[in-house]
């Protein structure tokens, strides 16, 4: 367990790979700070556990944030302690531009609107599709430029939003999105989004976590998207992420 300011990592030293995250995003603390590149190797981990920019110098996957840089725009510090690599996963580029990145820009305007919600995003190793998690050695692994080979590559992520009405009842919305170079923008993605609404048992159950351990009630799940009037997505997919289309992972 790692623990941050801002967030909590529960980082397998093994995929070296966040497994999880989770934090409370107040839209009070939502700021103006931009983005700040600081990809950086986290010193409490021990080299041969920590995953460096150097596993990522490869032509096919992001640096894909699990905890979001823009859910810590309230100050610089919070903004560059999110680009440490144990909060750090390979992505692919159509997927962490995507309709990820659209996601992530979804739960801020949700936050906005409801003041505080609490987040959870994790990964998926799942590659046989029997709906448990794999063994880490049945990972595979990102080949960096390096010849190395030591990043697990998620077969999913997903992101676990829970909301208080203020009447003491949780409301929770879930997404389980597979891992591919699915390349979608404006109301596509959105629908595409609203498809993949899952239970937070599935997500539990493939994740093996328990996500709402001392919860008094289990929340109120949405089956389709929350109220998003206002919200416009946007895709950050370019051309040239566009050309690795097809990619196998290594």
């Amino acid at each position: 367990m790692l623990v941050q300011r801002d967030y909590l990592i529960d980082y397998d030293g093994d995929l070296l790979s966040p497994l999880w995250v989770t934090y409370k995003l107040d839209s009070a603390r939502l700021g103006n700070v931009e983005r700040i590149d600081c990809f950086r190797q986290d010193i409490r981990l021990r080299p041969e556990s920590a995953s460096g920019p150097s596993d990522y110098n490869e032509p096919v996957f992001d640096q894909g944030h699990i905890a979001p840089n823009g859910d810590m725009s309230n100050s610089a510090n919070s903004v560059l302690n999110s680009f440490i690599m144990s909060n750090m996963a390979p992505q692919y580029c159509q997927f962490n531009r995507g309709v990820w990145q659209i996601l992530e820009s979804l739960v801020r305007h949700w936050a906005a609107e409801k003041e505080v919600v609490y987040v959870t995003s994790g990964s998926v190793f799942d590659q046989n599709d029997d709906q448990a998690r794999d063994a880490d050695d049945e990972a595979p692994r990102m080949k960096a430029n390096n010849g190395k080979e030591r990043v697990g590559i998620a077969s999913a992520f997903y992101k676990v939003i829970v909301w208080d009405d203020g009447d003491e009842h949780l409301k929770s919305i879930s997404f389980l999105l597979p891992h591919d170079q699915t390349d979608l923008d404006g109301d596509e993605a959105l629908e595409y989004l609203n498809s993949h609404i899952s239970k937070m048992e599935e997500i539990e159950e493939v994740s093996s976590l328990d996500i709402l351990p001392d919860a008094a009630s289990e929340p109120s799940e949405a089956t389709k998207l929350w109220p998003h009037e206002g919200f416009v997505s946007h895709s950050l997919v370019n051309d040239v992420c566009r050309r690795t289309a097809g990619a196998d992972q290594q």
